[in-house]
């Protein structure tokens, strides 16, 4: 006996079985400036204190990341010994677990403005640099990402998570 389906029905499985997943982008995160902020001591020089800001938008904000389907880097001008205190503190290691992946200028001896540290983590993880964002607070770092390809930039010179969020919707990754 043959069984018939509704074409329609027949239409709505095939579509739903060769629907291409989009692209995810992988997003790569200024620690400091982009994510957290430096203290700065009464003479105005920033010191090597990190104060959390808007610690649950910043969770949700990689969660949503997260969720649609982008990985997540950060680069940091944070010393070693910094990132393993650090990595110490609760709030601070469930934002830093979010990350694939945490360069650290000082391990990979490159200054913050050499393209060669994000051609090291493209490399690395065999990145599409056309398919990365980076998220910085300084228009020399995201000069160094253009230089390897990494043509979106989202500038960001004070935390706000709001912003950050709108550009990454304007760029496809939310």
């Amino acid at each position: 006996m043959d069984v018939f389906i509704h074409t329609t029905l027949k239409i709505d499985c095939m579509l739903a079985l060769n629907k291409q997943a989009v692209p995810s982008m992988n997003i790569i995160f200024d620690l400091n400036g982009a994510l957290f902020n430096t203290l700065q001591d009464a003479h105005g020089k920033n010191t090597q204190a990190i104060k959390l800001t808007h610690h649950i938008h910043i969770m949700r904000l990689l969660h949503d990341c997260l969720t649609h389907g982008n990985r997540l880097f950060a680069v940091s001008q944070w010393s070693q010994s910094l990132y393993e205190f650090m990595s110490d503190v609760p709030h601070i290691k469930q934002i830093l677990n979010l990350f694939d992946d945490i360069v650290l200028l000082e391990t990979v001896g490159y200054a913050s403005t050499d393209s060669r540290v994000f051609e090291h983590l493209i490399t690395k993880h065999r990145l599409d640099p056309r398919r990365c964002i980076v998220v910085n607070d300084s228009p020399l770092h995201l000069d160094a990402a253009r230089q390897v390809g990494a043509a979106r930039n989202i500038i960001c010179t004070t935390v706000n998570v709001t912003k950050v969020r709108q550009e990454l919707e304007h760029h496809g990754a939310l």
